[in-house]
């Protein structure tokens, strides 16, 4: 090895030797400086992407509480579906988690309104949805609602949870247009009511993603099926937590299906590792 190679760096040395604590106590200095300035860059940036729209506006879906918004960019004002779980986890526990509590109601009015969550809260976007996180959100707010004491907490669990299920049963587990998404033992993919291969590619998030060469309408994803197994959870301990047996060991029971068949048709031996596979043409039709 060259010997400059092991040597400290000519500005982490000072006269008293290398990393003097003197040289560590500026890093120190700089590196607390620079995070403080990233945390203030994001806390004033938040009020920056959050919208109110509470009636609709041209193709906008009118939401009854605020929202995050994706990005400033006037082209994405809308709510995306997924990305708003994603947005309520880093919330959650902060001075702005009433967001996450606004936004799965923003939730449950498109579920009471539409039967269903949209890829984002456009009317255009209702042939497809995006990966079904609403009883993950759903959960979540629940938490931030029974850890501060309201009232309401149950009421709205059990709102929101039924009408997921709903949603579950006739989209996710659809066998009919426009939701033709259960099509082989028991297992579902990525769908579009236009139909097309590409635009079900959207309702993954892989948007235009060679992952399956395109041949999404064929391709029994395992991120979606684990997905669906994680809303059947879900959906038991709402159901065992508002006193619901008989629902919770039937939500218990699908699960338990969906893991089987997701271990007889996507477990790779060789690879060790779950994989997605294509679907039998005949399943497709």
């Amino acid at each position: 090895m060259p010997r400059h190679w092991s040597q400290e760096p000519h500005w982490l040395s000072t006269a008293d030797g290398p990393r003097s604590e003197r040289t560590q106590s500026r890093r120190s200095r700089m590196k607390e400086s620079s995070s403080m300035e990233i945390l203030d860059y994001i806390e004033a940036y938040w009020p920056r992407i959050v919208r109110n729209v509470s009636v609709d506006e041209g193709t906008l879906i009118g939401l009854p509480r605020p929202y995050m918004a994706p990005a400033e960019d006037p082209i994405f004002q809308e709510m995306f579906y997924w990305d708003s779980y994603f947005t309520a986890v880093g919330l959650s526990g902060t001075p702005r988690e009433q967001l996450v509590v606004d936004m799965a109601e923003n939730m449950v009015a498109m579920l009471r309104r539409f039967g269903m969550i949209p890829n984002a809260s456009r009317l255009y976007f209702l042939s497809r949805s995006q990966p079904p996180l609403s009883t993950a959100m759903f959960r979540l707010a629940f938490e931030t609602k029974e850890a501060r004491g309201d009232a309401d907490a149950c009421a709205f669990l059990a709102e929101a949870m039924n009408l997921a299920a709903l949603e579950h049963r006739s989209v996710w587990l659809g066998e009919i247009h426009p939701h033709i998404r259960r099509v082989h033992a028991g297992l579902s993919r990525y769908f579009d009511a236009n139909y097309t291969d590409e635009l079900a590619s959207f309702e993954s998030g892989w948007d235009r993603s060679t992952r399956c060469q395109n041949r999404w309408l064929d391709h029994l994803p395992i991120c979606l099926n684990s997905v669906l197994y994680l809303r059947e959870i879900d959906l038991e301990w709402a159901s065992r937590r508002l006193g619901d047996d008989e629902s919770a060991d039937a939500w218990r029971s699908a699960a338990d299906a969906r893991a089987a068949s997701v271990r007889d048709l996507m477990w790779d031996e060789t690879a060790s590792f779950l994989i997605s596979i294509t679907s039998p043409a005949n399943a497709m039709a």
